[in-house]
């Protein structure tokens, strides 16, 4: 129930925002073509200062913030804009090569953040929604022109299981791609970070993340955002310690 669910509040949303779209960031954000100018002038300290007042999801944002970090030595910030901004464009060259890039460079192994299905890697959520109900329409058309037939029709019959097994493998994919939303990833940004028992500097620290480190993200406060490590160890880390890759 919560999957079909989650469909259908998705397949809303599929029409009613486009999460990428150049065109709402444009009416929307003002800053976004202030801070779009300000990177073609090369001041880059400066379009950084305006795009991250910019409350909005969208590659272009993410892969242009992720260039300036690289410009300024952050390697492990840049890896994780362009790892925000490849979740919403997958399909981007420019931005796979930014991250073979820095994956070169500092050695990370960044496969923690491909999705069970490789086919995920390079669609969004919603153009798998779409790509699902496509394949559904042909499916039920072509099994509805199978039954109107009065005589058996081999082709047909081939055609009907073909799409059967489309939409199966569809399905799955549309699944393992709605858990990969559930679940948020994220990366350590700062020398280190210490996971502390609760959401406030009352909590006890139970050990202390590196810099680059990969975690699962389960919730976020105002200040702190609960992770799990790969060590199997939960709790909070400050905001400024992790970006979230969502």
């Amino acid at each position: 129930m919560k999957v079909i669910f989650r469909f259908i509040l998705s397949l809303f949303i599929l029409f009613i925002f486009n999460k990428s779209s150049y065109s709402e960031i444009k009416n929307g954000k003002n800053n976004f073509e202030l801070a779009n100018k300000e990177y073609s002038l090369s001041n880059y300290n400066k379009a950084l200062e305006l795009y991250e007042k910019i409350d909005i999801k969208s590659s272009s944002l993410y892969y242009n913030m992720g260039n300036i970090y690289y410009k300024n030595n952050q390697k492990t910030k840049a890896l994780a804009f362009y790892l925000k901004a490849k979740k919403l464009s997958p399909y981007d060259s420019k931005i796979r090569e930014k991250i073979n890039l820095i994956n070169k460079e500092i050695d990370y192994n960044t496969s923690y953040f491909n999705s069970s299905f490789i086919w995920n890697d390079f669609f969004t959520l919603e153009e798998i929604i779409v790509f699902s109900i496509f394949m559904w329409i042909i499916f039920w058309f072509v099994f509805i022109l199978k039954k109107s037939k009065s005589t058996k029709n081999n082709y047909l019959d081939y055609i009907v299981l073909s799409f059967i097994c489309i939409n199966i493998f569809t399905i799955l994919s549309l699944i393992s791609k709605l858990s990969d939303e559930n679940y948020q990833k994220g990366i350590i940004i700062t020398k280190s970070a210490d996971i502390k028992t609760s959401f406030d500097n009352s909590g006890i620290s139970l050990s202390k993340l590196p810099e680059g480190s990969f975690v699962l993200v389960y919730e976020k406060s105002s200040d702190f955002v609960k992770i799990k490590n790969p060590d199997g160890v939960s709790g909070w880390v400050r905001n400024s310690s992790i970006v979230v890759i969502e």
